[in-house]
């Protein structure tokens, strides 16, 4: 009978950007989402994702989920909060945003949301590397705009990072300008694991 109240259905997407199951059923309410499976691998940074009928995408990030026993079975009360937009479903969005940034630490806001996250400091190579293995698996399933340019951006980097003595500063653009290619495929999830790991 509980399982009837559950109207609503959701994806789960992983922080490294990864679906780990979708058409789940459950209950969203303000600040938390009930899901009777309890098996589902939920873990804090995730995210719930559910589809409107307008298009638009409602993106929940994972706070605390609570495994909670009750009238015989096992559910969650998964605590969470509302990323700051709606996530456009990848056909109606943008797909070429361009920024130019100038000057360490460079900020841009669009529409007074300051949503922009600063990379500042040396990046070593090691991060990067660590970077490159879990961005490569992932790039075919990009748009193919950005899925040429990233694959561009991943040569550079990789070319740098093996170098006898990598640039610091040259690695850093490089990772911004991955981090810009991603952010013009809106709505698209592994462009938006991209940039959370960026971030």
């Amino acid at each position: 009978m509980l399982d009837n109240m559950l109207e609503d259905r959701l994806t789960l997407v992983k922080q490294d950007g990864t679906i780990a199951k979708e058409q789940i059923p459950a209950l969203v309410m303000k600040g938390k989402i009930q899901i009777h499976d309890f098996t589902i691998p939920i873990e804090v940074a995730d995210h719930l994702l559910r589809n409107l009928p307008n298009g638009f995408v409602e993106d929940y990030i994972v706070d605390d989920p609570v495994l909670q026993s009750g009238l015989g079975h096992k559910f969650y009360t998964v605590h969470v909060r509302r990323s700051s937009s709606p996530a456009a479903q990848q056909r109606a969005a943008i797909q070429n945003i361009t920024n130019n940034f100038h000057g360490a630490n460079s900020r841009v806001n669009i529409a007074s949301t300051d949503n922009s996250i600063n990379i500042s400091g040396e990046i070593s190579a090691e991060k990067a590397q660590a970077f490159l293995a879990q961005l490569k698996p992932v790039i075919a399933g990009l748009p193919e705009p950005q899925q040429t340019e990233i694959k561009g951006q991943v040569a550079l980097l990789d070319e740098e990072i093996n170098k006898t003595l990598p640039s610091p500063s040259k690695i850093t653009e490089v990772l911004r300008s991955i981090r810009t290619a991603a952010e013009g495929a809106a709505g698209n999830l592994i462009a938006s694991g991209i940039v959370a790991m960026l971030g």
